[in-house]
């Protein structure tokens, strides 16, 4: 841990994801150090990246002369929703960088430190009579926004560098960015009770992408895992909305008013919970249903769209 609220993981020695996302559930934000590090196998970077997206995406795609491979990341059981700074220098390279460049991409990570190493193209070897080795690429490799790696790296959201005056005082200049950037995120993380009763879906929005003069902005989704349905959250007109399949219009609530957060009481034990800025515009929220079930909520009113 970054004092007592940042986990921090270099990923060299991330021999237990689950165990180590267990342990950091509570953070505020988690650090993932890719300094150094010059990749390895990419279907272990997908793995990894599964713990953090709570949807599936492809995150990028490898091309031969015949066929593309998409490189899919899919859900892990766990899954970590908080803010994420993704620690990169010059010698990030291959995987690595292409899990830098997946999580920005998508948003779901901010960048810090310098630009990666641009070596993302897999690659094999052969001798040549004299005993020199040619390394030669055998495949092209895109972002899943179509974006080449090689020869650029990724760019850093927030560029820090390392000053000689830093390392004699032994201070990581990258890493103290990392946290104010944590810091500076708009986050309410699940406390312990409330992860052992249910499971916690958030979805993080800044002040100006929750304009309440629009209709129906799109909030996430609830999940009834019993029957497969799928609920949609939307945010219409100051009034929280529960959009049920098969419905026209959806089902709105009026969350009460309450300093700091709102909650809005779905039954007995799911609520989501509203962050919101001194302003009180909404800036997050978090939903805790117990074993992924939804109780269908009692109807205030139906608006029209």
């Amino acid at each position: 841990m970054q004092g007592d609220h940042v986990g921090y993981i270099a990923l060299n020695v991330f021999h237990d994801p689950a165990h180590i996302l267990k342990s950091f559930i509570e953070a505020q934000g988690i650090i993932i150090d890719l300094r150094g590090n010059s990749g390895g196998i990419d279907a272990m970077t997908l793995a990894m990246m599964g713990w953090l997206a709570p949807n599936e995406w492809v995150a990028g795609r490898m091309r031969t002369r015949s066929e593309e491979i998409p490189m899919t990341v899919r859900p892990r059981s766990l899954i970590y929703e908080g803010p994420v700074a993704v620690l990169t220098d010059g010698l990030t390279g291959s995987s690595a960088e292409f899990m830098a460049a997946a999580l920005q991409e998508i948003k779901r990570a901010g960048v810090v430190g310098t630009r990666t190493k641009g070596e993302s193209l897999p690659a094999e070897y052969t001798t040549l009579p004299n005993g020199d080795v040619f390394l030669y690429a055998v495949m092209d490799f895109v972002t899943g926004e179509g974006k080449r790696l090689e020869g650029i790296g990724v760019a850093p959201d927030v560029e820090v560098a390392l000053t000689q005056k830093s390392l004699l005082e032994r201070r990581d200049l990258v890493l103290e960015a990392a946290v104010n950037w944590i810091d500076s995120q708009e986050y309410l993380p699940p406390t312990r009770q409330e992860l052992s009763s249910g499971k916690a879906h958030s979805d993080r929005r800044v002040a100006h992408e929750l304009n309440k003069k629009s209709v129906a902005k799109f909030l996430g989704f609830y999940l009834d895992e019993q029957n497969g349905r799928q609920y949609e959250m939307v945010y219409q007109d100051g009034t929280l909305a529960v959009r049920v399949p098969g419905l026209p219009d959806p089902l709105a609530f009026d969350p009460p008013d309450a300093e700091g957060y709102r909650t809005l009481q779905l039954n007995p034990v799911s609520r989501i919970r509203f962050n919101e800025d001194k302003d009180g515009n909404v800036v997050s929220y978090t939903a805790y249903v117990p074993g992924g079930e939804i109780v269908r909520p009692r109807i205030k009113n139906n608006p029209k769209r």
